[in-house]
């Protein structure tokens, strides 16, 4: 927990991502935490001060009591992230050689074949 309370704080700021942070990345964080200090049988002492401080990276508008009770409603385990897939259009251009005299080549489009079309959807 520390070394994400050390990036929060430093980076966070610095690169203006802590604002961004959603309760559900806090969510996410708090759970890995949880997985984490129950795995290792941490001291309840321990993890009030990490939380402590987990809040106070956070910011303004945080704190040990509101941060406490979300950690102890999660799982002890760690939430997948949901991903969200935008679309864009792709197309795929092939350079014909040049025209007698012009010395230029020209752009036309061409299909994809099947297995393009497996890696760009991977």
């Amino acid at each position: 927990m520390q070394v994400c309370i050390n990036i929060i704080a430093s980076e966070g700021t610095r690169d203006s991502w802590l604002l961004k942070l959603t309760a559900d990345d806090i969510n996410r964080i708090l759970a890995r935490y949880k997985e984490h200090v129950n795995y290792w049988n941490i001291a309840i002492e321990a993890i009030h001060r990490e939380l402590q401080a987990f809040a106070n990276a956070l910011g303004p508008g945080h704190s040990f009591s509101e941060i406490a009770p979300i950690f102890d409603s999660l799982p002890a385990k760690r939430i997948p992230t949901l991903v969200v897939y935008t679309y864009a259009q792709v197309r795929k251009e092939l350079l014909s050689p040049p025209g007698p005299g012009s010395g230029v080549g020209a752009w036309s489009p061409c299909p994809f074949t099947q297995d393009e079309i497996g890696r760009i959807r991977s």
